[in-house]
C-alpha cells in the first residue's frame, strides 16, 4: 500500500529581495563590431541580449554571425545605423588599458593615452523609422576609443540642434525623448599601429520645421514609458567600478515613415 507524502510548499527568504541585492546590476547591452569591411562592422546586440530586452528588430536590422579573436562566436543582429532615445549618459571615463580597472572620471592631467581608454556609457532605446521603440526595457551602450569620442561629438551636435530648433534649452528630461540617428562607418585609424575601427559620420539633423520628427514627447504611452525608466535610472553608470569586470567578458574586436530618420 503506498502512502501519500505532503510536500510543504518551499519557503521564500524575506532577503530574496532585489531590496537585498547588490548595488549595480548589469544591464543587457549594445556592442560595435569593428571590422574593414562594413557586412561585417556596425552596431551588434547579440541573440541572448536581444532576449533579455525582447528586441524586435526592423529590416535594417540583418541576423549576423560574429567570430571574435578570442575564437568566440555570437548570433544577433546588426546594423550600420541606428535611432537611439539616450535616456542617461556617464561622464567622460578613464580605464587602465592593461587590465581595464576603472581609473575614474576623466583628468587630462593624468590622462595617458598609451595607458588609459576612454568610454561613455549610455542607457539607450533603439527606435524604428515609425517612432516605436524596438525593445521593452533599456540597453547599455558603451562607446570607447575613438568611436567614444566620434560619438559624443555628435551627439553634443545634436543637443546643441534641437535646442535651436525647438527656441530655447531644454534639459536631460527632454533629451530622453528625443530621437539621436547615427551612421557608423569602418575608418582606418592610429599612427604607428592602424587598425579598422567604427565611428560616426553621419548624424540625423533637426531643424525647426522638422524638430518633431526626432521628439517622441507627443506619444504618451511612449512618453510615459522613456520618463518612468529615465527616474528610475537616475544612478546609471555609478557602478563603474564593478562595471570594469563586467567588460572582461565582453568581446570588442571582430577580425509612417519619418524620413529625416532614414539613412
Amino acid at each position: 500500500m503506498m502512502s501519500a507524502t505532503l510536500t510543504q510548499p518551499a519557503q521564500i527568504d524575506e532577503f530574496a529581495g532585489d531590496e537585498y541585492g547588490p548595488a549595480y546590476q548589469p544591464l543587457p547591452y549594445l556592442q560595435v563590431l569593428n571590422h574593414e569591411d562594413p557586412q561585417q562592422a556596425g552596431f551588434f546586440i547579440s541573440a541572448d541580449n536581444a532576449a533579455a530586452v525582447n528586441f524586435q528588430p526592423t529590416p535594417e536590422w540583418q541576423s549576423h554571425d560574429a567570430y571574435f579573436m578570442s575564437g568566440g562566436v555570437a548570433v544577433g543582429y546588426r546594423s550600420l545605423t541606428a535611432r537611439m532615445a539616450v535616456l542617461r549618459r556617464s561622464p567622460l571615463l578613464m580605464f587602465s588599458r592593461k587590465d581595464r580597472a576603472f581609473l575614474g572620471a576623466f583628468d587630462r592631467d593624468s590622462y595617458n593615452p598609451e595607458e588609459v581608454i576612454l568610454k561613455t556609457r549610455y542607457l539607450v532605446y533603439l527606435v524604428s523609422r515609425q517612432k516605436q521603440l524596438l525593445h521593452q526595457s533599456p540597453l547599455q551602450f558603451t562607446a570607447k576609443g575613438s568611436l567614444c569620442g566620434s560619438f559624443g561629438e555628435h551627439y553634443n551636435q545634436f543637443h546643441s540642434q534641437m535646442n535651436w530648433a525647438y527656441g530655447k534649452p531644454r534639459g536631460d528630461r527632454f533629451f530622453a525623448l528625443s530621437i539621436f540617428a547615427v551612421k557608423l562607418q569602418p575608418i582606418l585609424k592610429g599612427q604607428e599601429k592602424k587598425s579598422w575601427v567604427c565611428s560616426i559620420v553621419e548624424h540625423g539633423q533637426p531643424t525647426s520645421e522638422n524638430w518633431r520628427n526626432f521628439f517622441l514627447g507627443y506619444d504618451p504611452i511612449v512618453k510615459q514609458k522613456l520618463i518612468a525608466d529615465f527616474e528610475a535610472q537616475a544612478n546609471f553608470a555609478q557602478g563603474d567600478r564593478a562595471q570594469s569586470d563586467l567588460d572582461k567578458g565582453m568581446p570588442e574586436r571582430f577580425d509612417a515613415i519619418v524620413d529625416d530618420l532614414a539613412f
